[in-house]
């Protein structure tokens, strides 16, 4: 398959995903968004991509619906022969455990299609991914240090590293004179931010918010996989009563990738979003419920229950940091 055919592949499954749909029914609707002929796939052609989309834990499949992964999401979305597409193929060629780690002791050698899926060595051939040298092929030197990089932070458990975060917001933003404020606001400290700080020098976030429109949208994109298209307290599962919300309001960041950082969020529900907004509830470094005196009468009418603890998976390193933040700025001690 052409790497231009699977980008538009990819933009139709992104177009889909927030939609109910069975493993049956997908394919009609995958078929009523095609308009151009060279993207006509047979229902055994659609199965097969669909298959190898899960197969490299690139799709997630749900109870009523699926999930792009957000490596992919930007990788359809990157330049042709950009330092973009190649980073975010990378990282979604790693999702599989045994692929990464294979890549991950085997950055500095030459490199054999054997150890890549079949689906996706055609695409690789089409990007900047890796260097032919002396008839052998290697990663791409000059970015090994973020390659190492991404390995780092999918091994955290992060669905998007912080690297092609980084990417991703210079690739839509650094061109942009927009009016930034916040720029001498603190940014929390993640491990890499003077990497970041690098690709991306522009601190604070735009004074217009419909500004950085792209960044929400993939901001809500990643919460709504992570959570699994439900409020991570109730488990209220209706699209249009979900609210994508910040742990460090947009109006506190100091860096716009803080502000589009899925780590900075929580999927809620429109009622326990308001609680969380407003600092009646919050979470501790270890993901359990903090409820604030206030509310202690009235536990059972908001669905709060004492021990309730976020899973270990949405624990990880970042969203502590501005789960931090929440506790010492917004919640109601």
């Amino acid at each position: 398959m052409k790497k231009s055919q699977f980008k538009k592949y990819l933009h139709i499954f992104d177009k889909l995903e927030t939609d109910s749909f069975t493993h049956n029914t997908v394919f009609e609707a995958f078929l009523s968004c095609i308009n151009e002929k060279d993207l006509i796939l047979s229902k055994k052609e659609f199965h097969q991509l669909l298959d190898f989309l899960i197969a490299s834990k690139n799709i997630k499949i749900l109870e009523n619906g699926f999930d792009l992964s957000q490596p992919l999401y930007i990788f359809a979305k990157s330049s042709h022969d950009s330092k973009l597409e190649a980073l975010s193929l990378f990282e979604a060629l790693i999702q599989k455990e045994e692929t990464r780690a294979y890549f991950k002791t085997h950055l500095n050698e030459p490199l054999s299609l054997r150890f890549i899926d079949e689906e996706f060595r055609p695409i690789i051939l089409e990007t900047l991914l890796f260097k032919k040298t002396d008839h052998v092929r290697i990663f791409e030197p000059k970015w090994l240090y973020e390659y190492q990089w991404i390995l780092e932070d999918t091994e955290k458990g992060l669905n998007c590293s912080d690297c092609l975060k980084a990417c991703y917001t210079h690739d839509l933003y650094s061109h942009q004179k927009l009016q930034y404020r916040n720029e001498g606001s603190p940014i929390v400290n993640y491990q890499h931010l003077e990497d970041m700080l690098d690709i991306f020098p522009q601190k604070g976030v735009p004074v217009d918010r419909d500004c950085s429109k792209d960044l929400q949208v993939f901001f809500k994109d990643c919460l709504f996989n992570e959570f699994h298209h439900s409020c991570c307290i109730c488990q209220a599962a209706l699209p249009h009563m979900l609210i994508t919300s910040h742990i460090k309001p947009f109006r506190d960041c100091g860096y716009l990738i803080e502000a589009m950082d899925s780590n900075n969020g929580l999927l809620l529900c429109r009622n326990h979003d308001y609680l969380f907004d407003q600092g009646y509830i919050s979470f501790d470094e270890q993901g359990h419920l903090l409820i604030c005196d206030e509310l202690q009468d009235k536990k059972e009418i908001y669905q709060l229950k004492e021990n309730f603890k976020l899973d270990h998976t949405h624990m990880n390193a970042s969203r502590k940091l501005f789960l931090e933040y929440h506790r010492h700025h917004i919640y109601k001690k």
